[in-house]
């Protein structure tokens, strides 16, 4: 009997839980419409106050392009925002190894590449030190190693494809690999995010506006033609002030962020 008994009240709490449960999932499906809503409103709310700060907000606008784009432009000149810059205007992709190129105002100042001289493998550079060297006819830069370190590698379609220096020189025209010395301090030593864009403007308003033969050069609203073109308007005592301050920068020149 008493076996009986306590079957009989098992059976009527799981009917009494069963009957809570069916009158809670209303409750239940209540809220959970209720939430959806809510977030969908803060969602709503969330990107409509994005849209009006990136309407009134030119520096939000600019930070947000930065972090979204691969390449900003400036009067014509690329602006990578993956890598960091030495003052010097070589640029610097950490990724494990340190791969190196030259950066966009120095090959529109420079013009066509004809020859690209490449470093051995093996070779220690100190950040700062002179890593490879770019041609065009009797002008010659020589592009500063950003880091400190050993060179691994060095990029073979150079040599027949010297070009690509001024095609893609973030991308397909790198030039060297090394091995960092020491990683931590490459970081803290090099341009990069907002410092790095301003740096570059006045460098690129430097070149531009520094030409002499500003007459013949194209404006800053032909985009792309300055680029192209300004290298056609520095003439020879001009690119040597460049080659001596520009693309120079001692070794202990360095900038903490």
């Amino acid at each position: 009997m008493v076996h009986v008994q306590t079957q009989h009240k098992e059976v009527i709490l799981i009917g009494a839980t069963a009957l809570l449960i069916l009158a809670l999932l209303p409750l239940m499906a209540l809220a959970a419409l209720t939430l959806r809503g809510l977030l969908l409103v803060a969602a709503l709310a969330a990107a409509l106050g994005a849209l009006a700060v990136y309407r009134l907000s030119p520096k939000f606008r600019e930070w947000f392009t930065a972090q979204t784009e691969p390449l900003i432009q400036y009067k014509g000149l690329k602006l990578a925002t993956d890598v960091s810059f030495h003052p010097s205007h070589s640029w610097a992709r950490l990724e494990g190894d340190v791969w190196v190129g030259a950066d966009d105002l120095v090959q529109a100042a420079l013009g066509p590449v004809d020859d690209v001289e490449l470093p051995p493998r093996g070779l220690h550079v100190t950040r700062g030190q002179p890593l490879f060297r770019l041609r065009r006819g009797h002008r010659v830069v020589e592009v500063r190693s950003p880091v400190s370190g050993t060179v691994v590698d060095a990029n073979p379609e150079l040599r027949s494809r010297p070009e690509l220096i001024n095609k893609d020189p973030f991308a397909q025209g790198w030039a060297v690999r090394l091995h960092s010395d020491d990683p931590r301090r490459d970081r803290s030593g090099l341009l990069r995010g907002r410092k790095a864009r301003d740096w570059f403007r006045a460098a690129a308003d430097r070149v531009v506006g520094g030409a002499p033969d500003r007459a013949t050069a194209p404006s800053a609203s032909a985009g792309g033609a300055v680029a192209e073109q300004i290298y056609r308007c520095i003439d020879d005592d001009t690119w040597r002030q460049l080659t001596e301050t520009l693309f120079t920068a001692p070794p202990e020149q360095v900038h903490r962020n």
